[in-house]
């Protein structure tokens, strides 16, 4: 069954507003339609929600289209709104400029079909978008190789989770990132030229306690210990050598134990088991790699960013 298209319509001439009406649903339009006439219906009807379009004509006896125009779009700014008005074009201009989806003179209604339809549609992928950021998972990866930062994007997007990637090196570079914010996530080798993961903890922990911090190095059990103790999410081993031959884990401590006994994992699994952990609900619909979008950065380098 087609969900009703829920219109809040501003309009004090009955004969028009079911003319609407009916040129709507002549399109197979199913209209569920709230008609209100002045400034205290409209605030409340606008306020309250659950509308899928505003159309409004532009001078009511005791309201106006722009001033309903502007309580639609502090309240719900993404709310279609179109005019269906008789006033011409300098007015129709007015209410463009201030922020009105469309203009439909009510002598041309035959536009009002196609462009109830554009409205709709442009609204469904703003929305989309919308969702996408909101989903986007946020990494900061303090990591000098470029490939191995690469590949562990790679392990991410193959499991669908959207990545935007700040890669850092240095000590003054991660410092920046974590204090600018908007990091759902810290990717971290144990040993940088300049810089070292430990260091990159105190100062995660100091900042953002609640901030997950993983380390993915090639440095294996002693360090792993050691960094865990030291307030890590957790410790991934890189591959070595040959990636189908190399022996890959991923190592945690066991609670209130010993490292003993540890099950290893291949660490083109632990982003898999492991993220999904910490975040219970990774994002889908991936896009492709001509789309990724990373956060950008002064200083930090974002990967895949020279990508074609």
């Amino acid at each position: 069954m087609t969900s009703p298209l829920r219109i809040l319509m501003l309009e004090d001439s009955v004969q028009d507003a079911e003319l609407i009406q009916e040129l709507l649903e002549a399109d197979d339009f199913v209209c569920e339609v709230t008609r209100v006439q002045t400034r205290a219906e409209f605030q409340t009807a606008v306020e309250g929600g659950g509308f899928d379009l505003v159309l409004a004509d532009y001078q009511l006896p005791s309201f106006d289209g722009l001033s309903a125009l502007k309580l639609t779009l502090s309240a719900h700014p993404d709310l279609p709104f179109i005019f269906v008005s008789s006033f011409g074009e300098e007015i129709a201009i007015e209410a463009l400029t201030s922020g009105a989806t469309d203009y439909v003179l009510k002598t041309r209604l035959s536009r009002l079909v196609p462009s109830v339809q554009r409205a709709l549609r442009e609204a469904r992928e703003r929305a989309e978008r919308k969702r996408a950021e909101e989903a986007r998972l946020r990494i900061l990866l303090l990591e000098d190789s470029v490939q191995d930062a690469e590949l562990i994007q790679e392990l991410l997007e193959a499991d669908n989770f959207v990545c935007e990637v700040a890669r850092v090196e240095t000590r003054a570079e991660f410092l920046a990132a974590l204090e600018h914010g908007g990091i759902d996530l810290i990717l971290a080798d144990y040993k940088l030229p300049s810089f070292d993961g430990l260091s990159a903890l105190k100062l995660a922990l100091s900042a953002r306690p609640d901030l997950p911090f993983i380390f993915v190095s090639s440095f294996g059990e002693e360090i792993a210990i050691e960094a865990l103790t030291s307030g890590a999410t957790d410790y991934v081993l890189k591959p070595f050598g040959d990636a189908e031959d190399s022996v890959v884990s991923m190592f945690q401590l066991p609670p209130g134990g010993s490292p003993s006994g540890t099950l290893l994992t291949p660490l083109s699994l632990a982003p898999k088991g492991l993220l999904r952990g910490i975040f219970a609900h990774p994002p889908r619909g991936q896009p492709p790699a001509a789309e990724r979008r990373f956060r950008p950065f002064s200083g930090p380098q974002s990967i895949g960013s020279s990508r074609p």
